[in-house]
């Protein structure tokens, strides 16, 4: 853990109420996820609380794109930057025998973020996009609480698709089916062990269509082509306009939907 690059976070109330908070005796164990600035001199922002779903944390993006949170002008789309939060809760509670193979909660969650990166990372090669790189943030020694930030190309904050991908595949590295993956793990090994983990589209996950993400990611600048990121961010299509809604058809934004429907038949 100490050989990873840190970040300092800048400090302010909403840090100290989502970040410092370690009055509660309950562990947190799902990956809670929020927006930050971009890293600048080793530092960062937290730019709003926490989410634990993706629709959620793309909804609080929605916000700060259109200008409904004051914290909007940190808000940078030359990186996508997030942090990630868990709280392991009293020591009693330390250990997760079904969820983490009897790992400290401190210690899977590096692996599974590691993973993560590595996956998302695979993906990210589709398209010749940005590699993402994982930081500690430096905490005081009192707190119990698990930060990290993941920062990775621009382009995942494309669109609400294609952010809700990222947030799928950072959060699919807690699975060990998937520790296996290496930068040159064939995609189409990846997708065969994505579609045996799916159930057919029954996990807790929501994998659908997994063969479809690398069209998105390889076709990118032609789905999106002359569209401004607030206009793929505006309301209009809400934040459960996912990667999900994208794949199965359902996509609100009628322009994006029929240009991925067009990438998807020369797949």
């Amino acid at each position: 853990m100490s050989k990873l690059p840190t970040v300092k976070l800048v400090k302010d109330n909403l840090n100290d109420q989502c970040v410092f908070n370690n009055t509660s005796a309950y562990a947190n164990w799902s990956y809670n996820f929020a927006a930050c600035s971009e890293i600048q001199k080793g530092k960062v922002k937290q730019l709003f609380s926490f989410h634990t779903c993706r629709e959620g944390y793309v909804g609080s993006v929605m916000d700060l794109i259109n200008g409904d949170n004051n914290r909007g002008k940190d808000y940078s789309t030359r990186k996508t930057t997030i942090m990630i939060w868990q709280h392991p809760g009293n020591d009693d509670r330390d250990k997760l025998p079904n969820f983490a193979e009897g790992k400290p909660l401190k210690e899977h969650t590096l692996i599974a973020l590691n993973t993560g990166i590595k996956l998302a990372n695979r993906f990210a090669d589709e398209g010749g996009w940005l590699k993402s790189k994982l930081y500690r943030v430096e905490l005081p020694k009192s707190t119990r609480s698990i930060v990290y930030v993941i920062e990775g190309s621009r382009w995942w904050s494309t669109a609400p698709q294609t952010l809700s991908l990222y947030l799928l595949l950072i959060r699919l590295g807690r699975r060990p089916e998937l520790r296996k993956i290496k930068p040159n793990t064939p995609m189409k090994t990846i997708i065969k062990t994505l579609n045996k983990m799916s159930k057919g589209g029954q996990d807790d996950y929501n994998i659908v269509s997994p063969e479809l993400w690398p069209v998105l990611i390889k076709n990118r600048a032609t789905i999106f082509r002359n569209r401004k990121f607030s206009t793929n961010f505006a309301k209009v299509g809400g934040s459960t306009d996912g990667v999900k809604c994208l794949t199965l058809g359902d996509c609100r934004d009628d322009t994006i939907q029929k240009r991925f429907n067009e990438a998807k038949k020369s797949k």
